[in-house]
């Protein structure tokens, strides 16, 4: 036999083993998956299959529960970011309509006073300008408060400063452009001349320290009594005559004297004044 054919045969045969190692394994498969068909549909096998399932199910079973808690966990998670935003939300739009509220109300606070004024108006000849106060004095010495009107306003000093109801307050000590400040008849370095109303007698009235007013020289022979009202006498530069300052409380008197004197209370509002009227 020459080379040539030797060398072809034993391609061949090699060819033939190589070809038969690879269907090898897969004729082994393929046998053993029908001879375990064949072997389920006969039954043999159901003990071990029985056996197989009672073993995987707990194992099913718990892989189910837990995954179903992650996803429960996971939608909580998502529910409750949901609700934070929603109550960040919330809380911002009830700030926004607290202090919306805050401002109506100052708003109707301030419109009330100024229906107060223009009732007082309408039975009084005088004309005011609407002031609003943005300061009072922090000290106890001085009892004085400033407004938001000024000389550009038509303000003046020594004009007398009154409350909603025509009540005297005070009068302007200070005037700028746009601001001025007002002694309170409360002061001690505060003084009008009033008359009262019943008796026509007139005096001096000055501030106690913030707590009543002290009314001097009146005439000995002016029978004053408690509860009569005192008002401006107008004998003042810039004081109109008739501003309502306030009531005899009680009357001091003395034989031996020239004048007597009587303590006042004054009827202006001076523990919440938030707008006054500075007469023109």
């Amino acid at each position: 036999m020459s080379p040539v054919n030797t060398r072809q045969n034993l391609s061949k045969k090699c060819m033939t083993r190589i070809g038969d190692d690879k269907l090898t394994p897969l004729i082994i498969s393929v046998s053993v998956v029908v001879a375990l068909f064949v072997l389920h549909v006969v039954g043999v096998l159901r003990p071990v299959e029985s056996f197989i399932v009672s073993t995987a199910s707990p194992v099913q079973n718990f892989l189910f529960v837990k995954a179903q808690n992650i996803s429960g966990s996971l939608s909580l998670i998502g529910s409750l970011k949901s609700v934070a935003e929603e109550n960040t939300t919330l809380e911002k739009k009830v700030g926004e309509l607290e202090s919306e509220m805050a401002h109506l109300k100052e708003v109707e606070r301030e419109n009330e006073l100024l229906r107060k004024q223009i009732g007082f108006a309408k039975n009084e000849p005088v004309e005011t300008i609407p002031a609003l106060v943005v300061g009072l004095d922090p000290t106890s010495l001085v009892q004085s408060l400033n407004v938001d009107k000024g000389v550009k306003d038509g303000v003046q000093i020594g004009r007398p400063v009154i409350d909603s109801s025509g009540a005297m307050l005070g009068k302007i000590v200070k005037a700028d452009d746009r601001s001025s400040s007002v002694l309170l008849l409360t002061d001690s370095n505060s003084s009008v001349v009033g008359i009262t109303q019943d008796s026509r007698a007139t005096g001096v009235l000055n501030g106690e320290h913030g707590l009543a007013l002290t009314m001097s020289t009146i005439p000995q022979d002016k029978d004053v009594k408690s509860g009569e009202r005192v008002v401006t006498a107008g004998m003042e530069k810039g004081m109109p005559k008739g501003l309502l300052i306030g009531e005899i409380a009680e009357i001091k008197a003395h034989d031996n004297e020239l004048f007597k004197e009587a303590k006042v209370s004054p009827l202006g509002d001076f523990k919440a004044i938030e707008m006054v009227f500075i007469v023109k």
